[in-house]
């Protein structure tokens, strides 16, 4: 049966992330099909809007500025598409009402999907928003879902994570804000049906989401902890998709790479604290994000009963690994490694 973090966990799934990814998955004991609770990045709600597209306005000037840019500037239509989006997303209240069509959003597109990696992260913030709302999710999910397809917004900036840019100072890895915001706007993704039935329900998307995420949480990525807590999150909303009741039966399944994405997780962990006494802090938030892995694999494992694709995954060395070290303290990350334990015969 499909499994979700408590509300003590994440308040029914609206609490902070870090929250989130590290709550425990509890079956329901309904007869009634359980609702699945996804991980979703809510805060900060207030102002994060007005924040976003004033550096999206201020940038747009910028361009207008210089004629070799001033095509990514915005249009008068978009600048008005942009106010528009803002205004909505202020009105929390109002949101079951309220509409989120093309024009809200093209300016954020456009800032995703166009601008340079080191200036499209106020776009990607204001996609993440869009999609808690229930009639943007339902616009980013139109057009069979382009906006996650290769080259489209969401997917573009995923296959940045853990990448490096051009700058004038030399090559340089790609802004910790787009990494974070891409993957949190993917998470986000699945709070509502039809953006959720998008982003999950093909093989190349599962693929997508879970190398995004396993270069985020990669032994020496270097990723910060929300960056890592936002990847062991958006692992775990692809793992409780294949479980999903409300889902077609067999048309969400999770990559093997999702087993693969785990194990980077937990050896990120283990590395993390080996080198802690060289350089504290060094790999700080790996322990979050594991916990977020550990209950993405065992939602996975519980979902799709695929066990002999996870014993053959690195999945079963990595968990041994974290047992032998001593680093996986009481709780509910604990708890989910010590179930996974005989599933995958380690």
């Amino acid at each position: 049966s499909a499994q979700a973090p408590p509300a003590s966990a994440s308040a029914s799934a609206s609490a902070s992330a870090s929250a989130s990814a590290s709550g425990a998955p509890k079956a329901s004991s309904s007869s009634v099909a359980p609702a699945v609770a996804y991980v979703k990045f809510e805060k900060p709600l207030k102002g994060s809007a007005e924040k976003a597209a004033a550096k999206i306005q201020e940038t747009s000037e910028a361009f207008k500025a210089d004629p070799a840019a001033c095509s990514l500037a915005l249009s008068p239509s978009e600048s008005q598409g942009l106010a528009e989006l803002v205004a909505t997303l202020g009105q929390t209240s109002r949101w079951h009402a309220s509409e989120l069509g093309p024009p809200c959003l093209a300016a954020a597109l456009k800032v995703a999907q166009t601008w340079p990696a080191a200036e499209a992260f106020p776009g990607l913030d204001l996609l993440r928003l869009a999609f808690l709302h229930p009639a943007g999710s339902a616009t980013l999910a139109g057009g069979a879902g382009s906006v996650f397809e290769a080259g489209g917004a969401l997917a573009l900036n995923l296959s940045r994570v853990g990448g490096t840019v051009e700058t004038p100072q030399g090559t340089a890895r790609v802004p910790m804000a787009l990494e974070l915001l891409a993957l949190r706007c993917a998470a986000n993704a699945f709070c509502h049906p039809a953006a959720r039935a998008q982003v999950a329900s093909t093989p190349a998307r599962n693929a997508l989401l879970t190398r995004a995420a396993a270069k985020a949480l990669e032994p020496g990525s270097g990723a910060a902890k929300q960056v890592r807590v936002a990847a062991a999150a958006l692992l775990l909303n692809l793992s409780l998709a294949a479980g999903d009741p409300h889902l077609p039966t067999g048309s969400v399944a999770p990559a093997p790479g999702v087993y693969g994405a785990c194990a980077c997780g937990l050896e990120a962990l283990v590395a993390g604290e080996a080198k802690e006494a060289e350089a504290k802090g060094a790999e700080a938030g790996a322990e979050e994000g594991a916990a977020g892995c550990l209950l993405a694999a065992k939602a996975a494992l519980e979902a799709t009963g695929d066990v002999m694709t996870a014993r053959g995954s690195p999945l079963p060395a990595a968990c041994t690994a974290l047992k032998t070290s001593g680093l996986c303290p009481p709780g509910p990350a604990a708890d989910a490694l010590n179930a996974l334990g005989p599933m995958l015969g380690c």
